[in-house]
């Protein structure tokens, strides 16, 4: 009588875990894109921005076989359609690089050394600076919450 109870536990044990497993699998997977880049936040080697509606992405890429790096905008469903890139004229070497804010508020590329490769360089100061990928395609920069876009 004591072993059939602690085999009835195990079989309901055993029958609840193949439940919940079950339940897991069959949960859709969901990602979040992130459109935003916010001050104090970075995006480097590997990370994307992908506007809200998923049309476009930014990230680094190189071209073709190039072990040069390049921060751009592509249309997500073709990788090699690239649309806009920051530092065209000033590619990364290697594969390390840094999108982020500096103390001013505007946007910069920065290579492995912490140097300068591309700038958004507006005019003013943001307290509270974020970029968003917008699904336009352009990375707009605006302070804080506001509309009013500063780059």
């Amino acid at each position: 009588m004591c072993q059939r109870n602690i085999r009835d536990e195990a079989n309901q044990h055993i029958l609840s875990l193949w439940f919940s497993l079950q339940c897991i699998f069959l949960l859709p997977i969901q990602t979040t894109a992130v459109d935003k880049l916010e001050k104090g936040q970075n995006l480097t080697n590997g990370e994307t921005l992908v506007s809200a509606g998923g049309t476009f992405t930014l990230g680094f890429f190189s071209p073709g076989v190039s072990t040069k790096r390049y921060l751009g905008i592509w249309f997500t469903k073709s990788n090699d359609t690239v649309y806009w890139v920051a530092n065209r004229d000033d590619p990364l070497g290697g594969r390390s690089g840094m999108l982020v804010f500096n103390n001013e508020g505007s946007l910069v590329l920065l290579d492995v050394s912490g140097r300068t490769a591309w700038s958004s360089d507006f005019v003013g100061s943001a307290t509270a600076p974020v970029a968003q990928l917008v699904e336009s395609g352009n990375l707009v920069v605006r302070n804080g919450t506001s509309d009013a876009s500063l780059w």
